[in-house]
């Protein structure tokens, strides 16, 4: 019943698909389109819960298989869809905690998913130095605010 209700919640975020234009001809990184088309699902059906993928209730499984109801075959073979993996995130909530002393558990949360979220824009190639970087100017513009 809990992945019916996932796949209902997955197809009403279809929208995503025809966004992102995939079909049979899309070009370029396969891989990480569907990965990034992944990550937009999982903060639109769980934006309570801004902590990192990996932490994640809904198995990354369930995306994947749930990308099978609504994408076309072809385009799934295209991208090598059955060794998709989620990278691994390189950074941790220690080093996190350890940027500002008195942070709040929400606020490192916080900093994790809009950290997660540059990492994401970058294709998942953004070293654990460019994520500390952009986290630290993060709470730079937070503090003059």
């Amino acid at each position: 019943i809990k992945y019916l209700n996932f796949i209902k919640k997955l197809q009403s975020l279809k929208y995503f698909i025809e966004e992102n234009n995939f079909n049979e001809n899309f070009s370029g990184e396969k891989k990480i389109k569907f990965l990034q088309l992944i990550w937009k699902f999982r903060i639109n059906i769980n934006s309570s819960n801004i902590t990192i993928f990996e932490n994640d209730r809904i198995p990354f499984n369930w995306y994947k298989i749930g990308l099978l109801h609504m994408i076309p075959f072809q385009t799934i073979t295209l991208a090598d869809f059955s060794d998709l993996d989620w990278p691994s995130f390189p950074l941790h909530r220690n080093e996190i905690k350890g940027l500002q002393l008195n942070m709040s558990f929400n606020n490192q949360n916080n900093l994790l998913y809009k950290a997660e979220q540059f990492w994401v824009k970058n294709k998942f190639k953004s070293s654990k130095e460019d994520i500390l970087d952009f986290v630290n100017n993060t709470l730079i513009r937070n503090d003059k605010v």
